[in-house]
């Protein structure tokens, strides 16, 4: 969510004079990141209200960019998740007109396939399977490739995780005892979808509207006491 301030820097600086208009720029920047600030932290208080347990990636997820003289740019965003691939956050804001979740890394190694956690899979606290338990199961079950280097698939006959059925199908089952299996991962058809419950843009929007031109007047005026100061010294 980026912060579009330049109507209201026009209308605030049209009466300025020398000295207040080259205070401008320090101004603007000053009060884009503070604006962005109180955005980022908005947003961050409402991820707890919005989801269910939340995980601490979560709740870490919204990051500002600061502005500069130079760059007059400051924006509210979703920290980056090309690490992980699992961009489940930003389908669930209002920054997107489509609530369908892109694939995850082992979905991405499952042969392209939509995954989700069968009802018996042992989860950790916040509903998920650990990365542990994939690196597990994609051993187990094939899904790494020798040829970009990354972790080996098991070797022995004798795997805790398998595949059953076909695509699109599939179900990916654990064996808990020489004599039970239970769903691990069940394959669906088609992209889950999500509603849209963390209104990022509509929070930052608000912000800017109601404290950007606060945040500016009380910097200008800083920016130029300061400069009067080392004028009359």
């Amino acid at each position: 969510m980026e912060i579009d301030v330049r109507a209201e820097v026009k209308e605030a600086t049209r009466y300025l004079n020398g000295i207040q208009k080259r205070a401008v720029p320090i101004a603007t920047a000053k009060a884009l990141t503070f604006t962005a600030e109180r955005a980022q932290k908005a947003v961050t208080r409402l991820i707890p209200q919005v989801f269910s347990n939340p995980t601490p990636f979560t709740r870490r997820a919204i990051r500002k960019e600061t502005a500069s003289p130079n760059n007059l740019h400051a924006a509210v965003l979703i920290k980056d998740l090309s690490l992980t691939q699992d961009h489940y956050l930003v389908v669930q804001t209002d920054l997107r007109t489509s609530g369908r979740r892109p694939k995850k890394r082992h979905e991405k190694r499952l042969l392209g396939g939509y995954w989700i956690i069968g009802k018996n899979a042992k989860t950790n606290r916040y509903g998920n399977l650990t990365r542990g338990t994939y690196s597990k199961m994609l051993a187990d079950v094939g899904g790494f490739s020798q040829r970009t280097g990354d972790a080996a698939n098991t070797s022995r006959k004798r795997k805790l995780y398998f595949i059953i059925g076909n695509k699109p199908r599939r179900i990916i089952m654990k064996r808990v005892n020489k004599s039970t299996v239970t769903p691990w991962l069940v394959e669906v058809s088609g992209a889950p979808s999500y509603g849209r419950r963390l209104p990022m843009n509509r929070v930052t929007q608000n912000m800017v509207r109601t404290q950007f031109r606060r945040l500016f007047d009380k910097a200008i005026a800083r920016e130029v006491a300061k400069e009067e100061a080392r004028l009359s010294a």
